[in-house]
């Protein structure tokens, strides 16, 4: 079945534009406690057009959903209902009064003392959605259809009035069909119509519900706008959330209060109903403002605190190098660098290569002092001044 129906949407890609299908329409066909019975019919623009399949299919090649919708329900019969007219016998409408309102679907004929002819494919899910009082959109690749043969069935040409029958559709609300059709012109070119969408009735739709908050007393159709109590709206205030209808009907929401709403965090806060990005956690790093202390982390008791830095040099080739430094001072030395040796007699004093520091001797005095190398023992250098 599935080949076959992929078959028969392969011959609707080439589709010459010879007979035209002007569109679709309603007609009031009769009232009941049921709602109103609408004859849905495709129209054509000559005499001896012929309906030769109404479907549905989604994909590469075209994109032709079906959809037959309503905003309340379909009514079916529940005793002797007929997904197809030609499956209604009219002799049984005496016997089954409510059959006359029934909904069901066609190709001309509209009961089987016509010249049906009918036959489906793929409609088998749809029908159960559609006798559960609901609509249904065949929106696959596989798609769906309801056809004849072509020259099977008298009934599926246009005739005088220029249209063939499609459907019958009884509901209380306001019905929205959207079709694709297959027809033939008389010398047997095949076209297609796609989207042909009626809306029906054009009645004033609003909400008819008298418990909703929006309830229109002057809507003839209900079209689904309906809203109560608790209902989610929008108050228009951005300052505010979770705004719905309140038991009084207007809209109203609660006033935005940011903060941490996280409850596991060390600021949360009961009040806030708007998280701002604040929350922080326990073992979160942070600034303890302390210039001091380093590895700075939230502590169990949610307080930020850091560990005590040593600072020094910490150049291992520096002169006062630190191996217990852990971040560096801008302490280090060098060779070369600028020192007071202590002595109050030199100039220019420098760290020498070992480390130490050491300047240059100056005289002192009006006749000056010298100061000359004596001798060296283990106890040092011996100078004569």
């Amino acid at each position: 079945m599935r080949n076959l129906l992929l078959a028969f949407f392969g011959g609707l890609m080439a589709v010459p534009a010879l007979a035209d299908v002007v569109g679709v329409e309603a007609e009031v066909h009769a009232t009941s406690e049921y709602g109103t019975t609408y004859r849905v019919y495709v129209n054509f623009d000559a005499p001896d057009d012929e309906l030769v399949a109404i479907y549905g299919t989604v994909g590469e090649a075209q994109n032709a959903p079906l959809s037959v919708s309503t905003t309340t329900t379909f009514f079916h019969d529940p005793v002797a209902s007929v997904n197809y007219a030609q499956d209604l016998n009219p002799a049984f409408i005496g016997f089954f009064p409510d059959l006359a309102y029934d909904s069901w679907f066609t190709i001309g004929s509209e009961d089987n003392t016509g010249t049906g002819g009918l036959s489906a494919v793929g409609m088998e899910p749809y029908l159960a959605e559609f006798n559960a009082g609901n609509g249904f959109t065949v929106d696959t690749f596989t798609g769906a259809s309801w056809f004849v043969i072509p020259g099977a069935s008298a009934d599926a040409i246009s005739g005088d009035d220029n249209r063939v029958l499609v459907a019958q559709l009884t509901s209380t609300g306001i019905i929205t069909v959207v079709l694709n059709a297959q027809y033939d012109d008389a010398a047997g070119n095949t076209s297609t119509a796609i989207g042909l969408t009626a809306i029906f009735p054009e009645l004033a739709g609003g909400c008819t519900d008298e418990s909703a908050c929006n309830y229109d007393s002057a809507a003839e159709a209900d079209d689904g706008s309906c809203v109560f109590p608790d209902d989610a709206c929008d108050d228009g205030d951005s300052m505010t959330i979770n705004d719905v209808y309140t038991d009084a009907c207007a809209c109203a929401g609660e006033a935005i209060v940011e903060g941490c709403t996280a409850e596991a965090a060390c600021n949360y806060s009961a009040e806030a109903n708007t998280d701002d990005g604040s929350c922080f956690f326990i073992g979160d790093t942070c600034d303890d403002g302390d210039a001091s202390t380093g590895g700075d982390v939230i502590g169990d008791d949610c307080l930020c605190a850091g560990v005590d830095i040593v600072f020094g040099c910490t150049d291992a080739t520096a002169c006062n190098y630190d191996s217990a430094a852990e971040e560096s001072d801008g302490s280090c030395v060098y060779p070369g660098d600028a020192c007071d040796d202590g002595f109050s007699n030199t100039i220019d004093d420098v760290y020498q290569s070992d480390c130490s520091c050491e300047g240059t001797l100056v005289p002192t005095g009006p006749a000056g002092i010298e100061v000359e190398e004596y001798a060296t023992s283990e106890y040092g250098t011996t100078y004569r001044v």
